[in-house]
C-alpha cells in the first residue's frame, strides 16, 4: 500500500550544503523569487493524454541537493511515495551552461521521475519532461531503467530524505529556482556572444 512521505518542508531555508560551491562561483541569490508566473509539475497520477505542467510557482516544495559549474538538480519533496522498499519522485533540473537541445527542440529545464531502491542502495529514473521558464511543455522521454549506486549529495541528503531517514527541513520555490536559471542562461547567451 502506497503512502505519502512524512513532513512537510519550513520555508526560506535554501543554503546547504550541497550548493555550497553555487555561492562561492557568483551565482545569484536562490531566496529570490521571481515575479513572472509560470503555468501550473506534472503529477504521477496524470493520464497519458494530459499535457505535463509545471507545479504551484509559489509553493515550498523544491529541495535543492546538488550544484555547482553544472547547474543543480532539486527534489520535489511533495512528490516523494513510498512502496515495497522503493521511493518514487520528481526532480527538477537546470543547466547552468544553457538551454538543452532535445531531438532537434530547445528546453529550459527538464524533470525526472526518479526511483530510489531504499534497501539496495540504487538509483535510477524512469521518464523525463522537458519544459521552458515560461512553463511550456516540449517533449516526454522514456528512459531505459539503469540502476546504479548512490553517491554524493544525494547519498548524504535525497536518499535519506526521500527513504524516510530524514524529514526535509527547507526548501525553494519554482520562481526562485527558474529565476537563478533565468539568469545562469542570460549569462551564458552573453558570454557566448
Amino acid at each position: 500500500m502506497m503512502r505519502r512521505a512524512a513532513g512537510k518542508p519550513s520555508g526560506g531555508w535554501l543554503a546547504i550544503a550541497g550548493i555550497a560551491m553555487l555561492a562561492c562561483h557568483a551565482a545569484p541569490a536562490l531566496a529570490q523569487d521571481a515575479e513572472a508566473p509560470v503555468a501550473p509539475v506534472a503529477t504521477a497520477e496524470e493520464s497519458a493524454d494530459e499535457t505535463p505542467t509545471l507545479g504551484d510557482p509559489t509553493a515550498e516544495r523544491w529541495w535543492v541537493y546538488a550544484g555547482g559549474y553544472g547547474g543543480w538538480s532539486a527534489m520535489d519533496v511533495d512528490s516523494v511515495v513510498r512502496d515495497a522498499g522503493l521511493a518514487r519522485f520528481q526532480s527538477i533540473g537546470i543547466d547552468r551552461k544553457g538551454p538543452q537541445q532535445v531531438d532537434g527542440l530547445t528546453a529550459d529545464l527538464f524533470v525526472l521521475d526518479r526511483v530510489y531502491d531504499c534497501e539496495g542502495g540504487q538509483q535510477w529514473s524512469e521518464e523525463v519532461r522537458f519544459f521552458n521558464f515560461d512553463g511550456s511543455f516540449v517533449l516526454t522521454k522514456p528512459l531505459e531503467k539503469k540502476p546504479r549506486p548512490m553517491t554524493g549529495s544525494e547519498a548524504g541528503h535525497f536518499f535519506p530524505i526521500a527513504c524516510g531517514g530524514e524529514a526535509p527541513y527547507g526548501a525553494s520555490t519554482l520562481n526562485s529556482l527558474m529565476k537563478t536559471g533565468r539568469d545562469w542562461h542570460t549569462a551564458a547567451a552573453e558570454a557566448g556572444d
